[in-house]
């Protein structure tokens, strides 16, 4: 963003953060970090992003296979540098998390927050992205 504003080629006013799982959640992050940027959209950015720790999401993709959510021990086990020492204690005990992911969204307001599931992705638990995102309105 520094780069792109000292060079003037494009309006600092219109600027979106976009990004699909891993880079959905890069977007969401980035959005909270750099306060320029107009329009924050992750999609499809599961546990760490827009999902909720709390709600464990499990059902049947198609009418055929079983599926679930991301959780905490699995973003843990492929993803360890991530996240802080502390965070496996967590795991098992999201009801002990002292926030949980609504409070990343609170962080993009004023600004436009567009989030983006698709419904049958259990694993980017798109009840649980819901979820938070209105519990945002609340905050």
């Amino acid at each position: 963003m520094d780069a792109l504003e000292k060079l003037g080629y494009i309006d600092m006013d219109n600027i979106a953060f976009s990004g699909h799982s891993r880079g959905g959640k890069t977007a969401l992050l980035a959005g909270v970090l750099d306060q320029r940027v107009a329009i924050v959209n992750p999609n499809e950015s599961g546990a760490g992003g827009c999902g909720c720790y709390r709600l464990r999401v499990h059902g049947v993709y198609n009418c055929e296979t079983e599926g679930r959510g991301e959780e905490i021990h699995d973003s843990i086990e492929a993803f360890p540098y991530w996240y802080g020492k502390d965070f496996p204690s967590y795991v098992d005990n999201e009801t002990a998390l002292p926030f949980d992911l609504h409070f990343i969204k609170a962080m993009i307001a004023p600004r436009t927050l567009f989030v983006s599931e698709a419904a049958g992705d259990l694993w980017a638990n798109p009840i649980g992205s819901w979820q938070t995102t209105m519990a945002v309105q609340e905050l």
